[in-house]
């Protein structure tokens, strides 16, 4: 058994991987290149762990892919290995202060080419988070959705329509309607 994803591999999921797994991770150390950021990282992966023939192994580092939010690439070890029991982490439940999944997909329609600084200024995401949501999505609104998806993963039962708000008001050139529909969430929240 032997895995090739190396050409999968962005040079970002290459180090959230090396990192997992205690491996070296800088360009120095031959963990990624540009042409192909996962050669080094899986060659160095196989030798640590004899990926090659140990399915509990190979399924622990499945796990790893899943939990580092690297879906696709532990997708398609789970295709080729189908015996495996690794999983993706359960979706987050919000409560009820989170903003909902209907505001921010509405919100995300009214999200234009200035997505991108939004996610990194408003919601301060990381520049290898964008890089695998635009990885795992293809549509512009998919990639705006995912984008505030995390942000609200990421700030779980502080993530309030009001924060949210706050934070897309200071953004400059900003549709108001999107701006609008978050006031109207805040209000409603504010009548119960």
């Amino acid at each position: 058994m032997m895995i090739h994803l190396s050409n999968d591999i962005t040079k970002e999921s290459a180090l959230k991987i090396a990192k997992a797994y205690g491996l070296p991770a800088s360009i120095e150390d031959g963990i990624y290149n540009d042409r192909s950021p996962g050669l080094g990282l899986m060659t160095a992966l196989e030798q640590r762990l004899k990926v090659s023939h140990e399915l509990d192994i190979l399924n622990e580092f499945c796990q790893t892919l899943y939990d580092l939010d690297l879906n696709k690439l532990a997708d398609r070890i789970k295709n080729t290995y189908p015996q495996l029991t690794a999983r993706p982490p359960a979706p987050q439940v919000t409560t009820n202060t989170d903003v909902s999944d209907a505001t921010l997909s509405e919100l995300s329609g009214y999200i234009g080419a200035e997505w991108k600084q939004i996610a990194l200024g408003g919601l301060k995401l990381k520049r290898y988070e964008l890089d695998q949501i635009e990885e795992d999505n293809n549509r512009s609104k998919d990639k705006i959705y995912a984008s505030f998806a995390l942000w609200r993963k990421k700030n779980h039962g502080k993530a309030s329509p009001k924060e949210l708000l706050a934070l897309l008001q200071k953004q400059e050139d900003l549709d108001q309607d999107a701006i609008e529909i978050l006031e109207k969430e805040v209000n409603r929240g504010e009548r119960r």
